[in-house]
């Protein structure tokens, strides 16, 4: 068997560089007849002991190389993150056409479709549409995305919920859980009894108004109670980086307070994050990887994904989800960090979800 995995890879996004980490792990376990996992990416910086997987930077590729793969795999997956096309994706469609003629499945797993709006009429939203509807098989992260599928294929065979591909296998995350300040275990942890490392991740493109806004929230902490901001960008490298808006947040914080970070594999943001007393985002996988290394996390939820993930979570999502530009309170906090527990079931039914989705995408028995 031979499968093609594209996405937005090697491009340094944490959620993203996750993805491929998970499913380079998990497709060779389960599918003993493997014999080529390619996997597409901007940057080729990941590595794999697994001899059936290689990875190919997309601009190494001509055309007539990328249809060949296409016409040689036996399944082509875009596998996690939020589906954005943009303009009309006729690269994608044409890799559909190409891998469905020659006998190939064309699938999409763990995606979110909350930037697609399926009224819209526009040549690009129609063309994005029509890229789902022709796939084989869509398995969403979220029950909104899942939903929002009825509207356009409506053969419900041929879609699934599942888990987010980040949450494939829990125990990728072991050696990063926070220990428990009480008995040195892993997670759930105790709470902090004083809060005195803040992390952040914003967006890049966040502009002075916003960094100061959440400047504001975070002084007090530094100012009255001596704590530490730290900036993580979710999104890194030297294009896209967090770190662009992290520098104008800085601006906003008395000298010598507010600590800038990068990394260059996912591991070193997860070593980071680990020795957080909180953790404020606007990323959705900065969010999912608190929740399993055990960190007390706050989702800006600029963005409905946020709300979806941790809604579906259960985990005090009254004090989790907070809306762009809202204020942030001492009070909100410390309620937070003093509730907040590593919510392990919803881990493990996200994780046997995924991996039971990925079965059916498969036609796998379970």
């Amino acid at each position: 068997m031979r499968i093609v995995l594209l996405g937005y890879y090697g491009w340094h996004n944490l959620g993203d560089d996750l993805f491929v980490e998970q499913l380079s792990r998990h497709l060779p376990k389960i599918l003993p007849n493997l014999t080529r996992l390619t996997i597409l990416c901007q940057n080729c910086y990941y590595q794999s002991p697994e001899p059936s997987v290689r990875f190919r930077a997309t601009g190494d590729l001509s055309k007539l190389q990328l249809l060949r793969l296409m016409v040689k795999a036996d399944y082509v997956i875009w596998g996690g993150g939020s589906m954005e096309f943009g303009d009309a994706p006729k690269t994608m469609l044409l890799m559909q056409q190409t891998s469905q003629k020659t006998g190939g499945r064309f699938q999409f797993w763990g995606v979110g479709l909350e930037k697609i709006d399926v009224t819209d009429s526009s040549e690009g939203a129609i063309a994005s549409t029509r890229l789902l509807k022709k796939s084989s098989f869509l398995y969403f992260r979220d029950p909104v995305s899942y939903t929002k599928a009825s509207s356009f294929q409506p053969d419900h065979t041929k879609y699934c919920l599942g888990g987010d591909i980040a949450l494939l296998d829990p125990n990728l995350y072991r050696p990063w859980h926070k220990l428990s300040a009480v008995d040195g275990t892993s997670a759930p942890t105790a709470p902090p009894k004083t809060i005195k490392n803040i992390g952040i991740s914003g967006k890049f493109w966040w502009g002075q108004g916003r960094a100061d806004f959440y400047g504001d929230q975070l002084r007090p902490w530094v100012e009255q109670h001596g704590a530490t901001i730290h900036c993580l960008p979710a999104h890194g490298g030297t294009e896209h980086s967090d770190n662009q808006f992290h520098e104008k947040l800085k601006t906003t914080l008395p000298e010598g307070t507010c600590v800038i970070h990068d990394w260059g594999h996912y591991g070193e943001f997860l070593q980071l994050l680990r020795l957080m007393d909180v953790y404020i985002s606007n990323r959705l996988h900065g969010v999912i990887t608190a929740d399993q290394l055990g960190v007390p996390n706050i989702g800006i939820a600029s963005e409905s994904k946020i709300t979806n993930y941790i809604q579906k979570s259960g985990m005090v999502p009254e004090l989790r989800v907070v809306e762009f530009m809202d204020p942030i309170t001492e009070d909100h906090l410390r309620s937070l960090v003093s509730q907040y527990r590593r919510p392990n079931e919803f881990i493990e039914a996200e994780s046997q979800a995924a991996k039971g989705a990925i079965a059916q995408a498969l036609n796998l028995k379970q």
